[in-house]
């Protein structure tokens, strides 16, 4: 799949990423770059991310293709744990 020829993987902080790109796409893959065990231990309760904010949800969404998707993996605990 990576090889295909309309495939574009990117390595890149997202927000920043998109903000320099003019491109739109059919899909916007974004894994959660938070580790479970540095959330767990409450290593991120200080600390600010803007990759999930609403502008940059604005952003990454301005940037869909029509029928495009913009798909956000997280992982899952049993039973829940966090506040969304």
């Amino acid at each position: 799949m990576y090889s295909a020829p309309r495939v574009n993987v990117v390595e890149d902080e997202a927000r920043s990423y998109i903000r320099r790109s003019a491109d739109r796409y059919d899909l916007i893959l974004m894994t959660v770059v938070d580790s479970y065990a540095a959330l767990a231990s409450g290593a991120y309760a200080l600390s600010e991310s803007y990759l999930y904010t609403a502008e940059a949800f604005h952003d990454y969404l301005g940037h869909i293709a029509d029928h495009g998707v913009l798909a956000v993996g997280r992982f899952y605990r049993e039973p829940p744990i966090e506040m969304l």
